[in-house]
Parts: C-alpha cells; sequence; structure tokens
C-alpha cells in the first residue's frame, strides 16, 4: 500500500497580509493579494486537510503574536493548523493548542534548549509538536540557522537528529533555506539522508518545490510531507493537482 504525501500549502503572514520571503530575508518579503482567512478558505476548497503558517512578526518579535489573525483562519476555514513563528516558552505553546492550533512548530528552541522540548515531547506527545530545522549547507554539512534565519549555528543538522529521534520526536519539518523561495527545486539529497539517519521519524520537506514532478519525486523519495508556498502564489500549478498525486 502506498503512503500518503501529506501537502501542507504554506500561508506565512505579517502584518495580517500573506507574504513570502526569498532564502530566509525579511528584506526579500513580497506581499500576496487575499488575507490569511481568504487563502486558507481557498486551498479548503481545493482539497487541503492541513496548512503550515507562520507567523514572520513573532519570528522576529514574539510580542507581536498576531493571535486573532491566526483565531480567524482556525475558525473559518476548518482546516488542521500546523503552526510555527516566535513560540519560546510553555505559556505560548499552551495558548495556541488553546485556540486550536493541531500542531505546533518549534524552530530555536529545538537548538538552543534541548532539555526543555525533550520535556515537551514526553508531555505534549511527538503527535502534537513538530521540530523545524531551516539549514545551510557548507562543504557538505548542513548547519542549522536560528532566530528566524539570521544566525547561522555550529550545530549539525545530524547531531540534532540524534538528540531527538529516540526522545518521542515523530514530525520533523526541513528547510533547506537558499531554496526556500527560490523556486530551485527541493534538496532531495538532504532529504534522503535525514529518513536514513531517521526511519521513525515522518520528515516534511520544504524549500524550492516548483514542478509536479518534484512533488513526486519527494513521494517515491519516503519524506511524509511537503510544504509548498511560493510556487502555489506565483501560479505554478493548483493545489488540487498536489493533492492529486499525493
Amino acid at each position: 500500500m502506498k503512503r500518503k504525501l501529506t501537502v501542507y500549502p504554506a500561508i506565512d503572514f505579517s502584518e495580517g497580509k500573506c507574504v513570502r520571503l526569498l532564502n530566509g530575508r525579511f528584506d526579500k518579503m513580497q506581499v500576496y493579494e487575499g488575507t490569511p482567512v481568504e487563502k486558507a478558505k481557498s486551498f479548503a476548497d481545493e482539497g487541503a486537510e492541513w496548512i503550515h503558517m507562520v507567523d514572520m512578526d513573532a519570528v522576529r518579535d514574539p510580542s507581536k503574536y498576531q493571535k486573532d489573525v491566526l483565531r480567524a483562519v482556525i475558525e473559518e476555514s476548518g482546516l488542521k493548523v500546523q503552526m510555527g513563528g516566535g513560540i519560546r516558552n510553555p505559556g505560548r505553546l499552551e495558548e495556541l493548542y488553546n485556540l486550536g492550533v493541531s500542531r505546533v512548530v518549534v524552530g530555536s528552541m529545538a537548538v538552543t534548549a534541548p532539555a526543555l522540548i525533550k520535556q515537551w515531547l514526553r508531555h505534549y506527545g511527538g503527535e502534537r509538536l513538530t521540530l523545524a530545522f531551516d539549514v545551510v549547507e557548507t562543504r557538505g554539512i548542513p548547519y542549522v540557522m536560528i532566530d528566524g534565519w539570521r544566525k547561522k549555528t555550529p550545530v549539525g543538522l545530524w547531531s540534532m537528529l540524534k538528540v531527538y529521534k529516540d526522545e518521542g520526536l515523530r514530525h520533523c519539518l526541513c528547510t533547506d533555506v537558499r531554496r526556500d523561495g527560490a523556486l530551485s527545486g527541493p534538496s532531495f539529497s538532504l532529504y534522503n539522508e535525514m529518513i536514513r539517519q531517521a526511519p521513525k521519524v515522518e520528515v516534511q520537506a520544504s524549500g524550492g518545490v516548483t514542478t509536479l514532478s518534484d512533488i513526486e519525486q519527494l513521494k517515491l523519495s519516503g519524506v511524509h510531507g511537503v510544504v509548498v508556498g511560493k510556487a502555489l502564489y506565483e501560479g505554478y500549478f493548483r493545489l488540487r493537482e498536489i493533492i492529486s498525486l499525493c
């Protein structure tokens, strides 16, 4: 039986507007027509079950968390929401769950506070958390970026997988920052190696998806999910076309 590939259409939002970055750079932010609620409802109409949301304002300043936007999307779209952006403490985590977020994405803290994140995995369970690693490859090693892709760490992705793969981690999202928003194709070799090193973890690919053949190849590679953003917004394909392949 073929495994289903879960498609996560992306809604990155800033000041209540849908945006996309290029290579994780805030000075390369592009604003798109339509509110996050309108975009989420259109994704639902095309057959989406999930959306992947990132509060770009909270990434830079957690106090600028756009709760009203998130609440409206959850209430009006009916979609399951995987949500990230500036999540630094258990209070914010609980608030997101109480709003109806199905799965919270934790990025920087997975690198800077592994003991705490292990506690969260034990307390909430692996189905409620996605650990996100944004990476930049240097001499063949994918190093993890933190603080909204602004700071490169000396920590490699493979080290992070070793830390968490036996600690209840189920969902792991990995973005190749140099491919994010660049429409240059996914980093297939990166995801193949992730699956090899942590076969029990459900890998979500993010960054670079441009064609329907990219989706087909990702499905064959064994990843469990794919986040698709700019190619949808730029009209390279329709969401329903992707879902029909998955």
